[in-house]
């Protein structure tokens, strides 16, 4: 009789472990995205991103160069396809001073979470015979001769103060 209320005891006590309340493990976050392929397109002033991310994720683009100049045309968002994950977004790019502009992507799953930030540089693909930017004519900075002039301006201020002393 021992022998069996022992043996009760030890089943009883094992079911009552596996009942014992435990927090289930949340799945993980989202992967870094991929290297979209990033092609200018025929206006030179757009790039077409696409690639995959998680299926039903909102996947974000900042082009990081325009961020100074034109933030309001900085950004981008596409939601990836709920059956591959596929998305394609187009974004704009300012190729007036560089050959490329500097992207970051990420992706947000259903849990709201975020993936690490992928940065790379974009264009990284030419459709068809879109010629490549020429990286620097037209760019609006101060050229030499802008250059000269502010130099020659400071050179006749130094000769006024120093016939001032």
């Amino acid at each position: 009789m021992a022998g069996v209320a022992l043996g009760t005891v030890l089943v009883l006590g094992s079911f009552s472990a596996c009942n014992s309340p435990t927090l289930p493990t949340p799945p993980p976050g989202p992967t870094q995205l991929d290297i979209p392929d990033a092609e200018l397109l025929a206006d030179g002033e757009h790039i077409a991103l696409s690639g995959f991310a998680l299926p039903g994720a909102t996947v974000v683009f900042i082009n990081r160069t325009l961020l100074v100049t034109n933030v309001d045309e900085a950004s981008g968002v596409a939601i990836a396809a709920i059956d591959d994950g596929k998305y394609s977004g187009t974004l704009r790019v300012d190729l007036r001073c560089l050959a490329t502009n500097i992207i970051d992507i990420t992706q947000r799953d259903d849990y709201g979470r975020d993936s690490d930030v992928r940065r790379f540089n974009a264009p990284n693909g030419f459709r068809g015979a879109t010629p490549a930017p020429d990286g620097g004519t037209g760019c609006g900075d101060a050229g030499a001769g802008d250059a000269g002039a502010s130099d020659a301006a400071e050179g006749s201020n130094d000769a006024a103060e120093a016939g001032t002393d």
